[in-house]
């Protein structure tokens, strides 16, 4: 089969302040009737993640999507053909203009009309995917077992790849796609310290910190700030109620005079199953003298997560809101404890103020045990 060129055209109009966009194209040499689907999603203001998935068919050569609404003057997108993803780009409110080789049953993305944000992110993008095929651990469907994507888990792979996107930024503080990968790792578990992100966007230029996207960073990142201190140590935790696995209600009142951990977790985290044996030492050897856990599950999978629950013998306080896993930590009361990552770990006094936070707990459980044992010797004595 010879080379098939589809070339697209995305035509971008503003309605009010809000940015829609429409995709017509034509299709040389079409191999049939095939389905063209641009996949992408965004945060607004309120931090509520919102979808974009249009699709239409291609007839003979020719296709048009009217595409759905998003409040930025970019955003990420993948573009497939059929079930194929064909590649990634950042979808603008002007005209953009791409190319699809299909090419012995494969399709590749091969040009772009590069403004200068598609061709940093094509840049940074190229190098994620080279740490991606090198040190990617595979993700499996906790239903089918099938797997369907990687990450990364090496915390100092993790850091290489924060280094290289923050140089990139640096570099380029004019560049709108400097901006978006200054908040997407503000909303992840490589940025802990809301003064770096401050920093950062402040070597932004003005252009770039005073569009909506800025706008929302800036706020967002001073509330974050705010959260951050009220979680930290020597604070009193907030109040929360919660349904348990068995759908009762669980307050935070209840701890009073209890000496707890609350632990935030979630059933695909890999990191988070590897805690578990340590704690359950600890439980086991301390719930004797008052100790009790208090284990939170960010996700929405029931099914999973009482599953994971039967597998590992989790006797302790097993609770979760059931809200999707992206974005956990903007959502509930993750967001009130401010978790940028999981686990995540509070050691709690009897009268519930936060002894300390564990943030990067996985080399650290027998630190835990330590304080834990320290914090319950009036106990242990008698």
């Amino acid at each position: 089969m010879g080379k098939r060129f589809l070339t697209l055209v995305l035509l971008l109009s503003l309605f009010t302040t809000i940015w829609a966009y429409s995709i017509s194209g034509k299709i040389v040499l079409s191999p049939g009737k095939e389905t063209l689907t641009v996949k992408a999603f965004y945060r607004d203001a309120n931090e509520k993640l919102h979808w974009i998935n249009d699709t239409t068919t291609i007839v003979g050569d020719t296709f048009s999507i009217v595409g759905k609404t998003f409040p930025y003057e970019f955003i990420k997108a993948s573009f497939y053909v059929g079930k194929e993803l064909a590649g990634r780009f950042l979808l603008s409110n002007k005209h953009n203009d791409l190319s699809i080789i299909m090419d012995r049953g494969k399709i590749y993305l091969r040009t772009l009309s590069y403004n200068t944000e598609n061709q940093l992110f094509q840049q940074v993008d190229s190098i994620y995917n080279l740490y991606i095929d090198n040190y990617g651990i595979n993700i499996q469907d906790l239903n089918s077992g099938e797997i369907i994507g990687k990450q990364i888990e090496d915390k100092n792979i993790q850091q290489e790849i924060y280094r290289y996107k923050i140089k990139q930024l640096q570099q380029n503080p004019d560049n709108y796609y400097s901006l978006m990968m200054l908040y997407d790792l503000a909303h992840s578990m490589l940025v802990n310290n809301n003064d770096s992100v401050l920093f950062y966007f402040n070597n932004l230029s003005l252009n770039l910190q005073n569009t909506s996207l800025g706008k929302l960073l800036y706020t967002t990142t001073l509330e974050r700030q705010k959260m951050s201190v009220q979680s930290s140590s020597g604070k009193q935790i907030p109040y929360f109620e919660v349904r348990d696995v068995n759908n009762n209600l669980f307050q935070s009142s209840l701890l009073q005079n209890h000496v707890s951990l609350i632990i935030f977790s979630a059933v695909w985290c890999r990191p988070c199953q590897k805690i578990i044996p340590a704690l359950k030492e600890i439980y086991n050897k301390y719930k004797k003298n008052g100790l009790k856990i208090v284990y939170f599950n960010l996700d929405n999978n029931t099914k999973a997560w009482k599953r994971h629950i039967r597998k590992h013998e989790m006797t302790w306080i097993n609770v979760s809101e059931l809200y999707p896993a992206i974005g956990f930590g903007n959502k509930g009361i993750a967001k009130k404890f401010y978790i940028n990552s999981i686990p995540t770990i509070f050691l709690i006094n009897k009268e519930g103020i936060i002894v300390r936070r564990f943030d990067n707990c996985i080399n650290e459980m027998e630190i835990l045990e330590k304080e834990v044992k320290e914090i319950l010797k009036p106990q242990i004595r008698n």
